[in-house]
């Protein structure tokens, strides 16, 4: 495993159900990727297709490995990096079931998928109504590190993160298409996140990768921001919000370790605690 990482923050504005035009910009942000000699980009939730697909979801998803998952592995092995990105994925067992779903593909090819857990229908959200939710998620080791993968709202059940960090993700990725519909709800989402995210890197000591979409779909403004979180909760990166940004950083995997020394979390487990937590949760 590699000491030593750059992780390239792929902030995108996909054009809505235009798979075709997505993939033209995201392999001209991987070249460009490569060039800056990053190990890994990130784009965010859903973009192949854009969010707010509504019905059209389920013209669009394929399923993964398919045609457009395909193609971007072609262009990871081509510039040898690891791409993740989101998109719709068709069920391979049963029709008409869809997912909300994120990629792992490597500088080898396809590495592995991850199924959007917990899908908020509130407000602009619609998730429940086209995504069935995900089974247990799994850790991905690769030559960069052990990635553990999820998406927006996971971030916000602290479980998930744990869950991942336990299973030994040095870093976890979360793509996302977090909005914001004026200005109070645009305060309270960047606030939400933004606290969010240093409390899901601290309490794992973990790095916490956030790739946010931007852009207007269907009079819905996704606000950016996406940034990373450094094992003690200390912001490292951020990207503009409301526009396109693209941002490289290096990342040094020996801090995991260092602040465990200090951050002694993960130390204090208590497993009987989660069992109480169960019991008492299937008793609601």
């Amino acid at each position: 495993m590699k000491e030593k990482i750059s992780v390239t923050l792929a902030q995108m504005a996909p054009l809505l159900e235009n798979k075709k035009a997505n993939l033209e910009k995201m392999q001209s942000w991987i070249e460009r990727a490569a060039r800056e000699e990053s190990d890994l980009i990130v784009f965010p939730e859903m973009s192949l297709t854009g969010y707010s697909l509504r019905d059209h979801v389920f013209e669009l998803s394929e399923p993964i490995p398919g045609d457009s998952v395909k193609k971007l592995e072609e262009i990871a092995i081509e510039n040898n990096l690891y791409v993740i990105f989101g998109m719709p994925e068709m069920s391979g067992g049963l029709k008409g079931i869809i997912y909300n779903s994120a990629v792992l593909l490597g500088p080898k090819g396809y590495i592995g998928k991850y199924r959007k857990q917990f899908l908020p229908t509130h407000g602009p959200f619609e998730e429940l109504r086209y995504f069935r939710p995900g089974p247990v998620p799994e850790v991905f080791e690769t030559a960069i590190g052990t990635i553990g993968l999820q998406i927006c709202f996971d971030a916000f059940l602290p479980e998930v993160s744990r869950f991942l960090a336990v299973e030994g993700a040095d870093v976890l990725v979360n793509i996302s298409a977090a909005p914001a519909i004026g200005k109070a709800y645009s305060r309270w989402g960047r606030a939400s996140f933004e606290t969010v995210i240093p409390a899901r890197a601290m309490e794992n000591t973990v790095f916490f990768v956030y790739v946010n979409l931007v852009g207007i779909e269907n009079n819905v403004l996704f606000c950016g921001g996406s940034e990373i979180a450094a094992p003690n909760g200390e912001q490292i990166a951020k990207t503009k919000y409301d526009d396109e940004d693209f941002l490289t950083v290096k990342l040094n995997l020996s801090k995991i370790e260092k602040t465990r020394r200090s951050f002694t979390f993960l130390t204090h487990i208590r497993p009987e605690l989660y069992d109480r937590i169960a019991d008492c949760i299937r008793k609601i």
